[in-house]
């Protein structure tokens, strides 16, 4: 008897676990397509880059490690 009333518990903690699951996932599903479409939106309504590539800023630090390692390559 203990044993079935385990199962039991186990089963609906399976369950409430699946609800919130599901739950998290078609949020953050819905959080990315947002983030897309507004992407999108602002490249076309904003930005005139034709290739659609962002801007990459570095650093000093960084531009002169990257110059080294490119140095490096045979």
């Amino acid at each position: 008897m203990p044993l079935i009333i385990l199962g039991v518990i186990f089963a609906v903690a399976l369950g409430i676990y699946w609800i919130f699951s599901s739950r998290a996932i078609a949020e953050e599903d819905k959080k990315i397509e947002n983030e897309r479409r507004t992407k999108a939106a602002g490249k076309t309504a904003g930005n005139s880059d034709s290739d659609g590539s962002d801007n990459v800023i570095f650093l000093s630090d960084d531009l002169e490690r990257e110059k080294r390692r490119h140095k490096k390559r045979p």
